[in-house]
């Protein structure tokens, strides 16, 4: 029950940069506060509008992330204090 609110936030947030994360490649930490999600492809073009915007003269062609580590801080509600660590970044 737990891992699928997790799973339709995270969803909801990240769906417009990345995909094919699924229920099963989220794995959950209760105890630790730890969210991993795995085996990512990001969605170039969106990438790519955000380099545009910030007059930044690259263009994703294609990208993987391995791993993202989320830890989650249970006593705030801001996703801007929970620390984010990304794993085995390919970015061509």
């Amino acid at each position: 029950m737990l891992k699928k609110r997790v799973y339709n936030a995270l969803k909801a947030k990240l769906s417009e940069f990345l995909y094919g994360f699924t229920e099963d490649t989220i794995e959950i930490g209760i105890l630790s506060g730890m969210i991993e999600l795995k085996n990512l492809i990001v969605r170039p073009n969106k990438v790519n509008e955000i380099f545009k915007r910030g007059n930044i003269p690259i263009s994703l062609k294609a990208g993987l992330i391995s791993k993202i580590s989320i830890q989650v801080r249970y006593l705030s509600s801001s996703f801007r204090s929970h620390r984010y660590i990304f794993s085995q970044v390919l970015l061509l």
